[in-house]
């Protein structure tokens, strides 16, 4: 059998948000026999889902941290990402992403951004994080054409990624409509 390909969600808390869930439910649609996720984040909440994370498959790795502390967490996620030999790091969120960013300047590890907002909603800090070190990652995933545009509109003036294009790929969030279908059977 061959290498489980090793990857890393990055995120900066485990609350019940959109982002959040996003992680667990796609992890249990993919095949893990070719796949290890794992997930870290850095701002622990009492209401979370690590549990849902590890019920998909997830192992949960967390390294306390506040929005701004994130910036002096390179070296910590770097040294994380070399001990465990991962091959994909998968950012999500402003912060997250910058972290990510940051981390890829001094790792030959590719990095995948899903933006699941629209740029004009965020701080002005995470915004020009955002903008200014976007074009550091190899691709780009949208939620929805909106969130595309918006990328799109705000990346800085120069949207190359290293060494090429920046891909950006549009996959639409929505409901996974299996796990309603699950309870109305469950309660019939």
């Amino acid at each position: 059998m061959s290498k489980k390909i090793k990857v890393l969600h990055l995120i900066k808390s485990l609350g019940r948000g959109g982002a959040e869930k996003l992680i667990p439910e796609t992890a249990s649609v993919h095949d893990q026999n070719r796949f290890e996720f794992h997930c870290l984040y850095f701002y622990h909440q009492q209401e979370n889902i690590v549990d849902e994370l590890e019920r998909a498959g997830i192992q949960v790795h967390l390294i306390p941290s506040g929005n701004l502390g994130l910036f002096f967490q390179v070296k910590k996620v770097s040294s994380f990402i070399k001990e465990n030999n991962f091959d994909l790091i998968h950012a999500h969120l402003p912060w997250a992403g910058i972290l990510a960013r940051f981390v890829g300047l001094n790792l030959p590890i590719p990095i995948v951004y899903t933006e699941h907002n629209t740029w004009d909603r965020y701080n002005k800090v995470s915004y020009w994080g955002n903008r200014l070190t976007f074009k550091k990652q190899d691709l780009a995933i949208a939620v929805s054409n909106e969130v595309a545009l918006s990328m799109q509109l705000n990346s800085i003036w120069d949207p190359y990624k290293r060494g090429g294009r920046l891909k950006i790929r549009v996959v639409q969030n929505g409901v996974n409509t299996e796990v309603f279908k699950k309870r109305e059977t469950r309660s019939e």
